[in-house]
Order: structure tokens, then sequence, then C-alpha cells
């Protein structure tokens, strides 16, 4: 067990954890780790670090295209490659071209995580739908029928999604 401490699949613990227990994405949670509390965000980092860039990626990715492990880490994983690989946050690097590879599969979890029966899954797909624009083409469906979800932030996040992905198309097409 201790062998493991540090590794890739504490990383996926602790941010599964820290996702479960507190949906709201800017609450960090609490650990304690050998005397002194560290909140979840710090103590992946540190794995991050540790296991290095590299390996920490290949396990998001991994991790995110699997369907059968939690939803909302999942989708949490399927954020941070599409806001990595967002127009305005690309420095040309390997941290980049990993995820770059990735995009298709984390837009694919995204427009699934459009019908998840948790909201906060619903609108962080909504929004970070929003940030592929163009490439999220194949969205625009599972998008228009979520307009109609009874949570103002959900149908709110898809409307904004909606207008940049049919904007963009839009643009693009003239």
């Amino acid at each position: 067990m201790l062998a493991r401490v540090g590794s890739e699949e504490s990383l996926l613990k602790i941010t599964e954890f820290h996702l479960h227990d507190f949906p709201d994405r800017h609450i960090p949670a609490s650990f304690e780790l050998i005397g002194a509390p560290l909140d979840a965000i710090t103590v992946v980092h540190a794995i991050g670090r540790r296991i290095g860039r590299q390996r920490a990626r290949a396990e998001i990715v991994r991790y995110m295209k699997n369907p059968k492990v939690q939803e909302r880490t999942r989708l949490h994983f399927a954020r941070i490659v599409i806001e990595a690989t967002a127009p305005e946050c690309l420095p040309d690097s390997q941290d980049v071209r990993q995820f770059m590879d990735a995009k298709p599969a984390a837009i694919e979890v995204l427009i699934q995580a459009l019908s998840s029966k948790d909201k906060c899954c619903r609108e962080g797909a909504a929004f970070a739908l929003s940030l592929c624009a163009p490439e999220a083409v194949a969205a625009i469906p599972a998008l228009k029928a979520a307009l109609a979800d009874p949570e103002e932030m959900v149908s709110e996040a898809v409307a904004a999604a909606l207008k940049r992905i049919q904007g963009t198309k839009d643009e693009a097409q003239r």
C-alpha cells in the first residue's frame, strides 16, 4: 500500500474524494498529511510533480476515457483537457500536444455529461463545450435538448455554449 502513496492512483483517488464531497469546484477539501493540513489541490499538484507531468497527464486522459469511473471526476478531467487546449492558452509545449490528442475524447465525455443526473456535471459540461467552439459542433443536438433543463444555471450555460458554438460556425461559413 505504501508503495502506491504519491502514485497515479493517489492522484485519482484524492481527486475523486475532493470532487465527490465538494461539488462546488471552488471549495478545496482539506487533508491532514504528516501533521500539516493541505488542501486536495495542493496534494494533487505535489503528486503530479513527483510522478512527472507526462505520467499525470496520461493518467488523467486514461481515466477520462473510462465510462465506468466516477462521472464528476471524468468531467473534471475532460474540462482540464479542454481548458488546456483553449486557443487563449496554447503555448507550444509537450503538455498541450498530449492534451490536444485527447480533445475529441474530452468533447465526447462532455456531450455525455449533458444528460447527467448531477446538475454540476451538466453545467460544467456546457461551460467546457463553450470553450471548444467550432470543434464542439457535434454537441449541438445534445445542447439543444439541454436547453430545457429545469436548473437555471444549467440552461444558461447551455444557451451560452450554443451561442458561442453556433456563432463560430456561422462566422466560419461566411
